[in-house]
């Protein structure tokens, strides 16, 4: 079972994704009043509402069923006054909960009824078709036609759970499979680029139904994500728009009898992309890639008649903004120049990571500020979430109510593309939740090394299994379950100081004490700094005895913070023009670095130690470029075993614009250049990477562009606004 949170404060539901579920709904679902009304379509109810209406029975609920006609004209004003009638006879209440059984239409149409009957009442989307599970069913969108258009009438109004058993696809014709196949080659083009190469790799409907639940929890993930951001579509969320203005349109010219959905929005992408590409707004090649993968797929790409014939109906749709159409650009290109002015750092990501799990521990209400909500942070909101705590974001504040009871129950943590969630949550998982827990992700996260993990789970009889490098995209896939036990832990200095880290917040809370004994010489040792510094403000204590053995005194609780503010602490002394000298953070060792290249000669022949600080390596390689003089950069083997090979990728990319720089085994040699030049680079997936190279355009003459610029969300997401605020210039591709 895979379950998602769409985290949206007291609209907040679960996404639950199974197979073979559907007898036993009524085990998730539940009617404070007694009441079950069931609406669905002729296609549907002859297939699955016996099995759903016999679980909802079996528990003692009273059930009704309206079974309506399959196909977008039931999605009308003239269906609602029928289903009002229905339910008012059935003495349907507030108390009593609507379920809708069926694809999109039936979806859309019930959630508007649900919104509006007695002012609004419970209801829960079971959606039986591929487009209904991946995209119609989650976010809240509720809505019908009107003759002048699609989804012209509607509301914003948030299910109380989406429930999906995956195996009601094997029933799906292929008309209607195919139409899903829309949606989801969709989110691979505006959101994952992963999820694009695994459709291309996709040859038959059976090789999809094998992957389907990975494909599906990815697609309503993604889609959770712009939601929770931007639930009322004002702006993130038009992203999931892409093809769906002319789509729609195309729909209602032929009025709802020429194309169906999937097929429109096929057609839509297509249109749009051909428009962006002549325009330079979209890379080249794009329209040839996706128009194969949507071939491959029986999808069309045109449409006989002339595009002007349905641009009047554009006009009236509801996404149209003035006359304006949305286009999803991808990649960013940097033209040189350069930067001046003043910056707001953004707040630490390690130190955001540990005030967050720290607060999520401890019982009670905290106030962490100063949050930049990156995409690791928010696998890492997400984790706690799981496990309990009740995260709520506020601006660049997070509300968190702590977790306050043992779990024993099956839980899956995204971890997305974030190491030090991954590494920070396996313990703190085993040492809260007695249930199975599964850890995925995606990029080159299942191959980040996990042995120290995976021994400690041998040796206390904890179950390890991991998948990830039996899928063909080594995606994380991994399971572990059992309860993590007090004791003598050795670990490898040498590896990372996240398995550490993650050790200290886990075992504090369990029975007994424990000690952590560091073989070989620890590494990164401001990261630990870090973590200490954390667990002292919520009231753990942990006695270091030079950073080779940790003394960790169990039973400890973690202090209950009542707004408690850990602004300092996260870097709002920072201010705006530079960063916090007293911060335990390691990579602030930069400022030293740098202030070194300042006073050096030309002749002076400089070394740097990288081994406790590899995150700063690649823009500290940048600056060694630039200076007059040879530089050599030792200790970077950890940078392989990054968000990608950082010294392979830091030497490559940089020697494109031009750099006098040398790839050796663990260390980087540098002859300085007086300036850069354009190229087209790659940052590799790594948003350490993607920055450096845009700092580099300050230098380079002519234009760089950067494959994969979107990278910098991981960490820094509002880094390209901050950079064309200091003067500098991007143009989307």
């Amino acid at each position: 079972m895979r379950n998602l949170r769409v985290n949206l404060g007291a609209n907040s539901y679960d996404i639950i994704i199974d197979r073979n579920n559907l007898s036993n709904i009524a085990d998730f679902v539940s009617s404070r009043g007694g009441k079950i009304f069931i609406l669905s379509d002729t296609n549907v109810a002859p297939l699955f509402a016996n099995v759903v209406m016999q679980s909802f029975i079996d528990k003692g609920y009273e059930c009704k069923i309206l079974v309506l006609e399959a196909g977008e004209p039931t999605k009308s004003i003239k269906s609602i006054g029928p289903i009002y009638s229905s339910m008012l006879d059935f003495k349907l209440t507030r108390r009593d909960l609507l379920v809708t059984l069926g694809g999109g239409v039936i979806g859309d149409l019930g959630g508007f009824v649900a919104s509006t009957y007695l002012r609004g009442i419970d209801f829960v989307q079971v959606p039986t078709s591929l487009l209904a599970q991946v995209d119609s069913s989650v976010g809240g969108k509720v809505a019908v036609d009107l003759p002048e258009g699609k989804n012209l009438v509607g509301s914003f109004y948030q299910p109380k759970m989406v429930y999906m058993d995956v195996n009601v696809l094997y029933d799906l014709p292929d008309k209607y499979f195919v139409d899903g196949m829309a949606e989801i080659i969709k989110y691979g083009c505006i959101k994952d680029k992963n999820l694009f190469k695994l459709l291309e790799s996709i040859d038959s409907r059976e090789s999809f139904m094998e992957k389907a639940e990975d494909i599906i929890y990815t697609c309503c993930n993604i889609k959770r994500k712009v939601v929770e951001v931007d639930e009322r579509d004002n702006g993130e969320r038009m992203l999931l728009n892409f093809g769906h203005t002319y789509g729609h349109a195309l729909e209602k010219y032929y009025d709802f009898k020429g194309y169906s959905h999937g097929q429109a929005v096929a057609i839509g992408m297509v249109f749009i992309t051909v428009i962006s590409e002549k325009l330079k707004q979209t890379k080249a090649g794009t329209v040839q890639k996706l128009v194969k993968l949507l071939e491959n797929f029986g999808l069309p790409i045109k449409d006989k008649i002339n595009p002007d014939e349905v641009i009047v109906t554009i006009m009236r749709d509801k996404k149209n903004l003035g006359k304006n159409l949305n286009v999803i650009l991808m990649d960013a290109i940097i033209k040189p120049t350069k930067l001046k002015g003043d910056v707001v750092i953004p707040p630490s990501k390690s130190l955001a990571h540990r005030a967050i799990i720290c607060a999520s521990l401890a019982r009670g209400r905290s106030v962490v500020s100063n949050v930049s909500m990156s995409d690791d942070i928010i696998a890492t909101v997400e984790c706690m979430c799981n496990l309990g705590a009740n995260i709520i974001s506020h601006g660049d504040k997070l509300e968190v109510v702590g977790i306050d009871t043992r779990l024993d129950r099956e839980l899956t943590f995204d971890c997305n593309e974030s190491g030090s969630t991954l590494r920070f949550m396996l313990p703190i998982a085993l040492s809260l939740n007695g249930g199975v827990n599964k850890f995925v992700g995606r990029g080159k996260l299942g191959e980040r090394p996990m042995d120290i993990y995976k021994d400690i789970c041998i040796s206390q009889g904890i179950a390890y299994e991991d998948r990830s490098l039996q899928n063909p995209q080594r995606y994380l896939d991994l399971v572990v379950k059992g309860d993590l036990k007090s004791g003598k832990f050795i670990v490898d200095g040498g590896v990372s100081s996240q398995f550490i880290t993650g050790l200290m917040f886990a075992l504090p809370t369990l029975e007994g004490d424990s000690e952590i004994v560091i073989n070989g010489k620890l590494q990164s040792v401001g990261y630990i700094d870090l973590t200490l510094t954390a667990l002292c403000q919520f009231g753990i204590e942990i006695l270091n005895e030079e950073y080779q053995r940790f003394y960790i005194k169990g039973g400890q609780k973690y202090a209950q913070a009542a707004f408690f503010e850990v602004a300092d602490y996260l870097g709002n002394d920072v201010r705006q023009i530079g960063l916090n000298k007293d911060s335990l953070q390691g990579d602030k060792v930069i400022v030293d670095f740098v202030e070194k290249l300042r006073s050096s000669g030309a002749d002076e022949h400089l070394v740097f130690d990288g081994e406790d600080c590899p995150d700063i390596i690649p823009i500290f390689a940048l600056a060694c470029c630039l200076r007059e003089g040879h530089t050599d950069i030792i200790n970077l083997a950890r940078l392989r075993i990054k968000e990608c090979d950082r010294l392979k990728a830091t030497a490559a990319e940089l020697a494109k614009l031009g750099a006098d720089i040398v790839e050796k085994d663990t260390s980087l040699s540098i002859n300085g250049v007086e300036n850069l030049r354009g190229a087209e680079v790659e940052s590799h997936g790594d948003h350490r990477m993607a920055m450096t190279l845009a700092i580099a355009s300050s230098r380079a003459i002519g234009e760089v562009k950067i494959i994969g610029a979107h990278s910098v969300s991981k960490s820094y997401p509002n880094f390209f606004d901050d950079f064309i605020r200091l003067g500098g210039r991007v143009v989307k591709a």
